[in-house]
């Protein structure tokens, strides 16, 4: 019984220290070093941000989520008011028919550049 329960401990110990691990690297949850190694195997860092290496955490996560949503924009007109509605409240989005387009948004773009905004290539945003 002893030996039983000595190895069923290694092996809760292990789930739990697994877990922990997982949730540690959540970018949900992420904090300091974490999240700049979750951004780093991205090939992104803090200063890809607006704020530069001063970003704090919750800027730089907020970043983090703009840029894994725009790459799984789908190059749709959908698709980009559905990404914006995710991560920025829009005034008013506006295609100018002429190789551009205007996009309105309430307040500033939150944690992260104009690049940031879902347009596809050729497309200049105002």
């Amino acid at each position: 019984m002893a030996l039983a329960t000595a190895i069923l401990r290694q092996a809760a110990d292990l789930m739990a220290v697994t877990s922990q691990l997982v949730s540690g690297f959540a970018l949900e949850s992420a904090v300091g070093t974490q999240l700049d190694l979750i951004a780093g195997c991205w090939g992104l860092s803090r200063g890809d941000t607006i704020y530069g290496s001063r970003a704090t955490d919750e800027q730089f996560r907020r970043f983090l989520w703009m840029k894994l949503l725009q790459w799984q924009w789908d190059g749709t007109n959908a698709g980009a008011e559905e990404y914006v509605a995710k991560v920025q409240e829009v005034t008013r989005e506006t295609d100018n028919m002429d190789g551009t387009v205007t996009v309105v948004l309430n307040g500033s773009l939150a944690g992260g550049k104009k690049e940031l905004l879902p347009v596809p290539m050729g497309v200049t945003a105002n």
